[in-house]
């Protein structure tokens, strides 16, 4: 059975992990035990953040409620990503363009395999 962290434990860990204490010494400083300290590291990472604030925020949010930073939805990014590519396409030199384009379709072929498994 889990023990139940409390919320100043928790920001403690947080912030000591962001000023870059090993998770040992933030293990022994908060009095818990490493396993919690990784699983708590751990989840963190898995929440989604806002790209430019780093706040953790809710699954369905649309802005960073701290800095206002629209949250892109994943298809939304890579459509952003796909328009920067495009531009980049125009500056390439001739010799290099079909070698981009195998690039960017060996890419899109691996996207959509992990999109049906």
């Amino acid at each position: 059975m889990s023990k139940r962290i409390l919320p100043e434990t928790k920001e403690k860990i947080l912030h000591m992990r962001m000023a870059g204490y090993p998770q040992k010494i933030i293990a022994q400083q908060t009095g818990t035990s490493l396993s919690t300290v990784t699983r708590l590291l751990r989840e963190r990472k898995e929440e989604k953040r806002c790209p430019k604030c780093k706040e953790a925020l809710p699954i369905n949010a649309r802005y960073c409620f701290v800095c206002g930073t629209k949250i892109l939805t994943q298809r939304e990014q890579v459509a952003e990503d796909l328009a920067h590519i495009a531009d980049l396409y125009k500056f390439l030199p001739e010799t290099a363009r079909d070698e981009f384009i195998r690039a960017i379709r060996a890419a899109i072929s691996m996207l959509k395999e992990e999109t049906h498994e």
